[in-house]
């Protein structure tokens, strides 16, 4: 049994790990120290010593971190389990396991594949594609699965859609049943790849002048607000700044340079990836599965009606 206040996570971290040459998830999990198994437990209070019906900890079988507090509904699902089905899909699309990101001792867990050609979308600028497979055992992530792009000059991470290229299921008794239904969108990967990369070369073809920068910034950041005191369109100081740095990136960011629409997306991309928050993992969450994602499927949607 747990005492509920108890600390005996580990401090934040982020570990990556290289994961090239690995053919198996178990050899995976055994190179990011992950072999645990979420073991649930009991929660009582300080005082008391009373049981908390309403929620219990998951905690490592090995050293008895705790992982997260999560509801009384939640049934881990185990890395043996839910990585197994990821490579179902490894196997069966020819991917190949590249790299692995552990939070802080296993409380949050991603594996990415990919696909072995990379596609060019200008001289000296590819783009590759990957399927990732991620988990957490602290109620901030699902099983969840995803496809994704990255532009290699500066590992953005590229998207175009969200809702189709993306599932996610809770930790339940019936995950294991869900699942494998829901990542038979995974499966279109390759169509997912061919669209992005249709859609990347035409914005390299097209040169973005003023306006386009503009409207650009207007979409993504919103309209200037009415300042009461003063009677003037104007926006915050946190939004100048942030849009000063994001036009800063599309002149000069990775890759950039060339002052084309495709700079512009690339620009945006650079600053959800690595600029918009000093928490690494926040940051890296939210631009793949959280609200990053889908500002930057959001800046896709709009650089593309703006050279249409």
């Amino acid at each position: 049994m747990t005492n509920s206040t108890e600390t005996k996570n580990a401090p934040k971290m982020v570990e990556k790990f290289d994961l090239s040459g690995i053919d198996k998830p178990a050899d995976a999990m055994e190179k990011m120290g992950m072999t645990f198994i979420a073991e649930q437990e009991e929660l009582m209070t300080n005082v008391s010593f009373l049981n908390i019906s309403t929620h219990k900890a998951i905690v490592r079988s090995d050293n008895k971190q705790i992982l997260g507090i999560v509801g009384s509904g939640y049934n881990p699902t185990q890395f043996n389990t839910y990585f197994s089905q990821f490579d179902t899909i490894v196997k069966s699309m020819g991917l190949n396991y590249s790299k692995g990101v552990v939070y802080d001792g296993g409380r949050k867990v991603i594996l990415t594949a990919e696909f072995e050609k990379t596609k060019l979308v200008r001289i000296g600028d590819e783009c590759k594609a990957e399927v990732n497979w991620g988990t957490a055992f602290d109620g901030t992530m699902g099983n969840t699965g995803w496809f994704g792009i990255e532009r290699l000059v500066c590992s953005n991470g590229m998207v175009k859609m969200s809702k189709d290229q993306m599932f996610s299921c809770k930790h339940t008794k019936n995950s294991q049943i869900i699942i494998p239904e829901r990542m038979k969108i995974l499966l279109q990967s390759e169509r997912y790849f061919k669209d992005f990369m249709d859609s990347a070369k035409r914005l390299a073809d097209k040169q973005a002048d003023v306006m386009m920068v503009n409207a650009f910034i207007t979409s993504m950041f919103g309209e200037k607000k009415l300042n009461k005191k003063t009677n003037i369109k104007e926006r915050s100081t946190k939004a100048k700044n942030q849009i000063n740095e994001v036009r800063t990136l599309i002149k000069n960011g990775k890759g950039n340079g060339q002052g084309t629409a495709w700079d512009v997306l690339n620009g945006y991309t650079e600053w959800i990836d690595w600029k918009r928050s000093d928490d690494d993992e926040k940051r890296m969450v939210s631009a793949t599965i959280g609200d990053g994602y889908n500002k930057k499927a959001k800046a896709m949607k709009s650089i593309l009606s703006l050279v249409e």
